[in-house]
């Protein structure tokens, strides 16, 4: 870290008009992305910033940066990710084409399954909207339904159903009777199906996107921040002066819950599973941040709260992992299960754990969704308010083209990334410039 902190020093004290600041390290790209926005925010210089995994040759690295709009870019072997910063229009002419979704149901095994295949467009009916989708967040849901890895009854059940992807952006393209959306109108939204060209929804579920917002910045927001608002704001009632525990912070939910820690005036315990994302998240604003592939995080909360525990805990963690979580709290602590792995086997808990009036949530988007509609449309009003007064502002994006969809999903599978992933719709690469 002092190395690359000296190197960005000498770097600033030159005089240019552009410069490209290049790491022969994946793993930094977060730490640099941040890097690069402190110093445009507090400089205006213009600097780029493009991080290299192992093997990737000179001409992919120039193929990334010549004649890109790109500030921040990730060259690996397979793809050439970035967040974008500017807004792409959808292509009209896509909309007379058949619509295509995504499933798993191809001739190859696992992931290796995905195709894109043909569907029959939805009608919308009253109070709902078609969206003519732009690009799609994806969740690790999808990686366990892609591989066969959700039971049925798991598959089934909420407001996404056994579709991939929950979460998208777009352009309405058709109107129900009642619906507060105008054909034209920019949203992001949940909806069953997402990774396709075209969705159809209740426009309860949607949300204006700004015009200065990009699409695939848009198709990130929905399951990160809905979750982190409802776990901690609506369920745990984290209050200023508490003291929270986020697990998996350098995800899109452990970004987006830092964000709502923070402004709810909460100190912030956090792990993550690498050095390089234990300083991102530390960059976000965690007071103090963790291994969470060591066991040792537990006598660290110990020590880091004179022996009395934090008030919340956000947990992702499973096994002994999620059992030493729980006796992180402090009495009238609250634990807020996001994990789907220990509930699905249905791994026993010690009531022990509960003795000093404990309260125990587990949490599902999707289950919300389908359940308790007017709840979570309260939940999204407040996370479109964060939004538009500033509390809250856009993650880190990885993002795939519609061809590069399995290496997607193997890109999360691997638990290579921060922040989230994000696939652009097959009609985005008629609308891509070559680079």
């Amino acid at each position: 870290v002092a190395d690359r902190v000296e190197a960005l020093h000498q770097l600033l004290s030159m005089d240019f008009d552009r410069a490209w600041l290049i790491a022969r390290d994946a793993d930094v790209f977060g730490e640099l992305a941040a890097w690069r926005r402190s110093i445009v925010n507090e400089t205006g210089r213009d600097l780029r910033v493009v991080a290299i995994a192992g093997g990737t040759t000179a001409s992919r690295v120039i193929e990334a940066i010549v004649g890109t709009t790109d500030h921040e870019i990730l060259v690996d072997e397979m793809s050439i990710s970035s967040p974008r910063v500017s807004s792409l229009a959808l292509p009209q002419k896509a909309l007379g084409k058949p619509a295509r979704r995504l499933v798993a149901d191809g001739s190859g095994a696992g992931l290796a399954r995905l195709v894109w295949r043909d569907f029959q467009r939805k009608d919308p009916g009253d109070g709902e909207i078609e969206i003519e989708v732009a690009a799609t967040g994806l969740n690790f849901r999808d990686v366990m339904l892609a591989q066969g890895l959700l039971p049925p009854h798991a598959a089934r059940g909420g407001f996404a159903g056994p579709l991939l992807g929950m979460e998208c952006s777009g352009r309405v393209v058709r109107t129900g009777q009642g619906s507060r959306f105008r054909k034209g109108d920019r949203v992001v939204s949940f909806a069953s199906g997402a990774f396709a060209t075209h969705v159809t929804v209740p426009d309860a579920v949607a949300l204006a996107l700004p015009e200065e917002m990009d699409f695939v910045v848009g198709a990130s927001l929905p399951v990160a921040f809905f979750t982190a608002e409802y776990s901690l704001v609506e369920l745990a009632r984290l209050s200023a002066g508490e003291t929270v525990l986020i697990h998996g912070a350098a995800g899109g939910v452990g970004q987006a819950a830092i964000q709502v820690a923070r402004n709810c005036g909460a100190r912030i315990l956090a792990t993550a599973g690498s050095p390089h994302k234990r300083r991102l998240a530390k960059a976000l604003g965690a007071d103090a941040v963790l291994d969470s592939r060591s066991l040792d995080f537990e006598q660290q909360v110990s020590e880091a709260t004179s022996g009395r525990g934090v008030d919340v805990v956000l947990n992702s963690l499973y096994g002994e992992a999620m059992e030493r979580s729980l006796a992180c709290l402090a009495p009238f602590g609250r634990f807020i299960e996001l994990g789907k792995r220990d509930i699905l086997t249905n791994a026993p808990i010690g009531l022990g754990a509960m003795r000093h009036n404990i309260t125990y949530h587990a949490v599902d988007a999707d289950e919300l969704l389908d359940h308790r509609p007017d709840a979570a449309r309260e939940v999204l009003a407040r996370v479109a308010e964060g939004f538009r007064s500033d509390a809250l502002s856009q993650l880190p994006v990885s993002v795939f083209a519609a061809a590069d969809a399995e290496a997607a999903f193997r890109h999360m599978q691997r638990s290579a990334h921060m922040g989230k992933i994000v696939v652009e719709a097959p009609q985005r690469l008629e609308a891509r410039k070559p680079t």
